[in-house]
């Protein structure tokens, strides 16, 4: 009788997160290949969505290296990509109040 082969917590956790980062990516290309003027509004919410995407696909990796017993230690370190979000987020918010926002600019410029 054959061993049954059952998904660890790593696997269940990994796989979605392949999936999320590649939705992210295709949706900051699209935001980037749709934007008729140019709108900083769109290219800020495509910066958010590449960065949300690396920070997906490292924890997605690093999970995934952990189930297969390899070292994750390079891709624990590199989720810090995920506090980049942070500026792209707050810019977004401040755009969708006003398109000219001088307050989104300087957040973008500081951060």
């Amino acid at each position: 009788m054959p061993l049954r082969q059952t998904m660890t917590y790593y696997q269940i956790i990994s796989y979605p997160l392949f999936l999320i980062g590649g939705l992210e990516i295709f949706l900051g290309l699209l935001l980037l290949r749709n934007n008729p003027r140019n709108s900083p509004v769109n290219r800020s919410v495509a910066v958010f969505a590449f960065f949300s995407a690396a920070y997906a696909l490292c924890t997605a990796i690093m999970y995934l290296r952990a189930h297969l017993g390899l070292p994750y230690d390079f891709f624990a370190r590199a989720n810090w990509i995920g506090w980049v979000t942070l500026p792209a987020g707050l810019q977004f918010i401040y755009f969708m109040k006003d398109e000219a926002s001088r307050t989104a600019r300087r957040i973008g410029y500081i951060l």
